[in-house]
This record gives structure tokens, sequence and C-alpha cells, in this order.
């Protein structure tokens, strides 16, 4: 869980076979709502987000890194 207007970087090893983000957010009290899902062929590039809107109403979108 991210707070508010933080920045976050995840490393993933270069040899990894899979990649899957799925980004939620916390809708209520144990109740967590799907944002996005991205799968990747290769960790090799870099993938930037920026997610606006409310909690019930979540928007995101892919950004220049």
């Amino acid at each position: 869980l991210f707070p508010i207007a933080q920045c976050r970087t995840m490393e993933i090893p270069m040899d990894a076979v899979w990649n899957r983000l799925e980004c939620k957010d916390l809708a209520f009290i144990a109740v967590y709502k799907s944002i996005f899902v991205q799968e990747f062929a290769s960790a090799m590039y870099n993938y930037c987000y920026k997610l606006t809107g409310t909690t019930l109403i979540p928007h995101w979108s892919q950004t220049q890194c």
C-alpha cells in the first residue's frame, strides 16, 4: 500500500519469465478493487503509470518515464 502522492520503483529480475502487475485500491475495510492489470513479455523495459481519480472511480494511464 502506498499513501497518496507517492512514487515507488519495483525492481523485477532480468531472468523473470512471466511479469504481471496488478494495481488495486483499498475501497473499504479489507475490500480491494482492481484498477488495472498489465502483463509483460520482458523485464527489459521501463514502464511508468499515473493514477488519478478517487477510490471509487480511479483512472490510470501509462506515461513517459
